[in-house]
């Protein structure tokens, strides 16, 4: 298979020699040419002189007429040094795999020209595999048998193992080991060349260098393959982590607002649980005493009508006046209670299935004195479940939250109302066309006594109450405001939510 080097040395010297004494004879004919006798210049340094300049051009003659024997005498058709310099530049630069597979096809391609031309690379699974489906188990006795280290050239023998008889099948007749020491990179296995000449000593030695630089630019890309899918996975890691830790410590803000709110409750429930109490009992006396003086101011009014001085009359008038002041505060201070109770109440359950979009209307019957030639309400319920609800409190929630919105529409407006279901909950939205709210403001609407309104309008529970009911059902509220663009409440309900957890005592 391996042309003989010595012949190839024998054969390049003899044309070396041949093309240095062709010159010298030239050089001696073109003296003798000018005219008879010894040339002018011509001395016995010229020899000396002709045998430097050969010395001084030796390199790029040898390399010109290796060239030339290996084409006229050998059928090589590429320069090996400038082959082996193009390609080392092209595999150094690259780390992509895809890459260097083709710059091995493309350098046997324009020298040798084998057919076929197989290049197996590692799958990670132990197999070598061609891009054509070709395929051969890495401890194949074939593939071992390559001496190593490094990248090693042999001579293909059918059927001594089954990778030999498949690449054999194939037409293979040469098998490169593409090894870094006893790493196997790949597998070249290469056929005949297409013009039908031998496997020379210059081809194997390009295979050699071709085949040791090959297995060196496919680790260096497995390794930088292999960083890059690294860093990223951590990258990913890193992304995954940051947001859990985003989600964890929007959760924690939410469960300290939601402590620090049950701890408002839970002391305000006590409080209330305190004096509630004691409070009502003054509130029902004043209430009856009131009710006693307005009447027995009135009856006296009657009787001493037209016989009474007019300075009497007059306190008389006054005084049923206050007394019905006095009623309207004792009724007030009797409804802050009764709301109040409302947070101090252990939660009762009572739950069944419940129609909220009933619930809606009840409320907006009760509150349509209020809001009647004023307010438009525009209804877009939705397809929803009923879920399972105390009917009492729902409609209280709905009740407190169509009162904020009534009181939000100053003159002129609108109220929407809308329900759908989501993931297992239903929805309410109720937004109202008023003057919103301001973003600094949104996160204590729901706050116990906090209020926008002005001093007697409201007592700032309705909100908070609304909050609390829609909580012990395992819901929630959320506020979406901006200045002038109105204010909605959405509340979430689950479809079936988790039983109530009764207080302790």
């Amino acid at each position: 298979l391996d042309l003989d080097p010595l012949l190839t040395r024998s054969v390049f010297y003899v044309v070396f020699s041949a093309a240095v004494t062709i010159g010298y004879v030239v050089l001696l004919g073109a003296a003798h040419a000018l005219g008879p006798g010894e040339p002018p210049g011509f001395s016995a340094w010229t020899p000396f002189l002709f045998t430097l300049a050969v010395v001084v051009i030796f390199a790029p003659v040898r390399r010109a007429v290796q060239r030339l024997v290996d084409r006229l005498f050998f059928r090589t058709h590429y320069d090996p040094e400038a082959t082996v310099e193009a390609v080392s530049r092209t595999l150094a630069a690259s780390l992509d795999r895809s890459e260097i597979v083709a710059a091995i096809a493309r350098t046997l391609t324009e020298t040798m020209a084998p057919a076929p031309c197989l290049l197996l690379l590692p799958d990670g699974a132990g197999t070598l595999r061609d891009r054509s489906g070709m395929a051969v188990e890495a401890g194949d006795p074939v593939v071992r048998a390559v001496p190593g280290p490094g990248a090693s050239v042999m001579s293909l023998v059918a059927g001594s193992s089954p990778g030999a008889r498949s690449l054999a099948a194939e037409g293979a007749k040469l098998i490169v080991a593409l090894r870094v020491e006893e790493s196997l990179e790949g597998l070249l296995a290469l056929g005949p060349k297409r013009s039908g000449a031998a496997y020379g000593s210059h081809d194997l030695r390009l295979l050699r260098t071709l085949g040791n630089q090959s297995a060196i630019a496919l680790r260096n890309a497995a390794s930088y393959a292999a960083v890059r899918e690294l860093t990223a996975t951590l990258e990913q890691r890193v992304e995954e982590r940051t947001q859990d830790l985003a989600r964890t410590h929007e959760a924690l803000l939410a469960a300290r607002t939601h402590l620090a709110r049950a701890d408002k409750l839970a002391s305000l429930g006590r409080l209330v649980a305190g004096i509630a109490h004691e409070i009502n009992n003054p509130v029902a006396f004043i209430n009856a005493s009131v009710d006693l003086i307005h009447t027995a101011a009135l009856d006296l009014r009657e009787r001493l009508d037209g016989t009474a001085d007019p300075a009497c009359a007059e306190r008389l008038d006054a005084l049923a006046q206050n007394a019905n002041i006095c009623r309207e505060g004792a009724a007030r201070a009797a409804r802050i209670v009764r709301e109040l109770t409302a947070f101090a109440r252990a939660p009762q359950d009572g739950r069944e299935p419940t129609d909220l979009h009933a619930g809606l209307d009840r409320a907006l019957q009760l509150l349509r004195g209020e809001y009647r030639d004023r307010i438009e309400i525009r209804r877009a319920y939705g397809d929803i479940p009923r879920p399972r609800c105390n009917p009492g409190q729902i409609d209280q929630v709905f009740m407190n939250l169509l009162t904020n919105a009534v009181q939000a529409v100053e003159g002129q407006g609108e109220i929407r109302l809308r329900t759908y279901a989501d993931n297992g909950s239903v929805f309410v939205e109720v937004s109202d066309s008023g003057p919103g709210i301001a973003p600094e403001l949104c996160e204590r609407v729901f706050e116990p006594f906090f209020t926008t309104k002005a001093v007697g309008q409201g007592t700032g529970l309705g909100l908070a109450i609304a909050h609390s009911l829609v909580a012990r059902h395992g819901g929630d509220i959320q506020l979406q405001s901006a200045p002038g663009k109105g204010a909605t409440f959405v509340v979430r309900l689950p479809v079936d939510p988790p039983p109530v957890v009764p207080e302790s005592a």
